[in-house]
């Protein structure tokens, strides 16, 4: 599977938070905004060292890091656009932004080239059983108020499996060891999930404090079934990646998955928004 970068364009302009039939899948969706805000910039600036100091004999690697970061610099500048709207709702998200970006910064110093690649490798793995899971349900996407957000994610998440062996195939290239990138996934997953956990409580309880008590008990409900599914489909799945010799391009992308790209090549370099009334079949 090749990587192709797609210039979506979305305006996000009064998107409803709660675009989803389950309002609080909407909250667990819209939370990877604010996390692909702060990570992607770091990934990208991590690949582009890395294409410096490729050995000669790897050089054809550097196409794929030029086809990884276009994609993901398309994704961090649309996110952007949603983050606007989530900050007027939900406040605290634009320090919590700032400050994860600090901590990657802090990182990205402090740690060694190998080190960084081998944080990259561990999110495009969270990042790839993230994509299989949207894909696997996409029922959960269905019946929306609003399509955009769910273009979005639908999106983005195709491309993450797209580009799902870049970073693993750069550290390779760099003579990354197993153990490294073993280290890597188990303190990343462990700032990864701090995050995400602290982005989606306080998401949740901006959202519940205008609930009635039917909805908070279908909030809570639903929170506790999605979250044994988050640990299901992405925490027990990644448990392949201590195999020594993982290789996340090996992973077959499902056919729905693979229908939605060449959807979404049909909206490249869009003249106009994508607006809620566009609908794309794969999430209808």
């Amino acid at each position: 599977m090749s990587i192709k970068p797609r210039r979506m364009r979305i305006n996000f302009e009064n998107v409803p938070m709660h675009w989803a039939a389950e309002p609080t899948f909407s909250t667990f969706i819209n939370s990877g905004s604010i996390l692909a805000s702060a990570l992607e910039p770091y990934m990208n600036r991590v690949m582009a060292k890395a294409r410096k100091v490729l050995p000669p004999e790897k050089a054809h690697v550097g196409e794929t890091i030029d086809h990884f970061i276009a994609q993901e610099g398309h994704h961090y500048r649309v996110h952007a656009g949603l983050n606007k709207q989530l900050f007027a709702v939900y406040p605290k998200l634009r320090e919590f932004e700032e400050t994860m970006k600090r901590e990657m910064a802090e990182a990205e110093k402090s740690q060694s080239l190998l080190d960084n690649l081998g944080w990259c490798v561990a999110f495009e793995n969270v990042a790839m059983y993230i994509a299989l899971l949207n894909y696997n349900r996409i029922d959960l996407f269905k019946n929306s108020k609003d399509r955009r957000i769910a273009i979005l994610f639908l999106w983005h998440t195709a491309e993450e499996f797209e580009h799902r062996s870049a970073c693993h195939d750069v550290l390779d290239a760099l003579n990354g060891s197993y153990l490294r990138r073993i280290k890597a996934l188990f303190v990343f997953s462990k700032f990864f999930g701090d995050w995400n956990d602290r982005i989606v409580s306080y998401m949740l309880d901006v959202d519940r404090a205008s609930m009635s008590s039917e909805e908070m008990e279908r909030s809570l409900r639903f929170e506790k079934w999605y979250k044994r599914l988050l640990f299901r489909s992405v925490t027990l799945n990644m448990a392949q990646i201590l195999l020594p010799f993982y290789d996340p391009g090996k992973k077959k992308a499902p056919p729905l998955l693979e229908r939605a790209l060449k959807e979404f090549d049909g909206m490249v370099m869009m003249p106009e928004p994508v607006g809620p009334e566009q609908d794309l079949a794969v999430a209808a």
